[in-house]
């Protein structure tokens, strides 16, 4: 039995927002869940990020 996966590919920008490495980091994570959310509503059924 097959069955069509829809996979989003998900890479963070290259520059760092933010002084101290709390202000990235939290920078980063928000940008991490609005790109979920983009990718939920394209209908992916997985999400894949670069490292972190």
């Amino acid at each position: 039995m097959s069955r069509k996966v829809t996979v989003s590919t998900i890479q963070l920008p290259m520059w760092k927002e933010g002084e101290t490495p709390e202000e990235v980091k939290e920078h980063n994570i928000r940008r991490i869940f609005e790109m979920l959310a983009v990718a939920g509503v394209r209908g992916s059924d997985v999400a894949v990020f670069g490292e972190y």
